[in-house]
């Protein structure tokens, strides 16, 4: 029989951490959000940038309900610019949300595809581990127990 710390939770607890794949997490009027930053179709050391910028909503218990994305419209040769403008973009993304309190929160795994990648909290992709772990995907945030809402990047 199987550790029952070791079997995925129905809700995963996320840490709020600054400037760190969780630094845009908290609760709003209506329930949960994740904000995601990701790089896709470039590299940085060639200073061309392409980037998705993602809002998962929830609802107050956690359950995904919509995830809004946003995609910069052309590359960006100055990393600075490019980094500037995607905050800003998510920020701003955040304050149409009401009642907006950044914090540790509770959700359920859940996936969505983005331009052909996969966005969301997923139970051990891939089956790579030999544990039970859930990963924020495509950031690489790993969690694993005793589920207290800390995590590794992988």
């Amino acid at each position: 029989m199987e550790d029952i710390d070791e079997q995925v939770p129905e809700k995963i607890k996320i840490k709020r951490f600054s400037n760190t794949p969780t630094h845009f997490l908290g609760t709003h009027s209506a329930g949960l959000f994740l904000g995601q930053i990701v790089l896709i179709n470039g590299r940085k050391s060639s200073g061309r940038m392409n980037w998705n910028v993602v809002l998962h909503l929830f609802d107050e218990y956690g359950s995904h309900l919509e995830t809004k994305e946003w995609v910069s419209s052309h590359l960006v040769k100055d990393a600075r610019q490019a980094g500037f403008k995607v905050r800003s973009k998510l920020s701003e993304m955040i304050r149409g949300l009401s009642s907006v309190a950044f914090c540790d929160v509770c959700i359920r795994p859940f996936d969505v595809k983005i331009g052909g990648n996969l966005f969301g909290l997923v139970v051990d992709p891939g089956g790579k581990c030999s544990c039970q772990s859930v990963q924020l995907l495509p950031d690489g945030a790993v969690f694993r127990a005793p589920w207290n809402g800390e995590y590794e990047i992988e």
